[in-house]
């Protein structure tokens, strides 16, 4: 709700049901704990980190039917545009991209492309060849993690699927707007998503 900025040491431990004291006998700081939550998810096997922004760009997002029941709400350089954690918190040696979204299924444009976030100067590459890459390079787990698990992120594990890959959500970090992951595995994907 509050994106990563927002979020105070006081709400994660009313959601966890630890006092504060617990809180900082396991973690200096909220950056400490997210990293530590990512390197369970992540088991230190990850191959690329991918992050996608909802650019909600207004020639695109106005025509799009999510625009009826949603406002622009990640507007690029906007404060819900700066919740994204930046590469600089992720291992040097993951490979880390950008996918930009004018809508919330990443699946839906079709001319989608990935940015290279530790090399910005490099030419942007199709989606569909940035995950037919994965394949090749023998990547078939992915774990997605995310906000609005009934829409975004669930989009993002529909696709994967489709496309052949095991995928697994993280529930501590994921968050949705009126279903969580559990019930949109259970609803949608009938035993073919791990939710951990």
């Amino acid at each position: 709700e509050k994106g990563y900025p927002g979020v105070r040491i006081i709400d994660l431990t009313r959601l966890a049901r630890v006092s504060q004291p617990t809180f900082y006998s396991l973690y200096k700081d909220k950056e400490e704990l997210f990293i530590a939550a990512y390197d369970r998810v992540a088991d230190r096997t990850a191959s690329t980190v991918l992050a996608t922004y909802d650019s909600h760009e207004p020639e695109v997002y106005a025509a799009s039917p999510e625009a009826e029941q949603f406002p622009p709400h990640c507007v690029k350089g906007s404060p819900g545009w700066e919740n994204m954690l930046g590469a600089e918190a992720i291992d040097a040696a993951i490979p880390v991209y950008r996918l930009e979204k004018g809508v919330f299924d990443m699946w839906a444009e079709p001319d989608t492309v990935l940015r290279d976030e530790r090399k910005p100067d490099a030419p942007p590459l199709p989606r569909d060849a940035f995950f037919e890459r994965l394949r090749q390079d023998g990547v078939r787990e992915v774990t997605v993690i995310g906000v609005a698990a009934d829409y975004c992120v669930k989009w993002a594990v529909e696709g994967l699927l489709a496309r052949g890959f095991d995928v697994t959500v993280p529930e501590a970090l994921t968050r949705g707007i009126a279903w969580q992951i559990r019930d949109v595995a259970a609803e949608d994907f009938a035993g073919r998503l791990q939710v951990v």
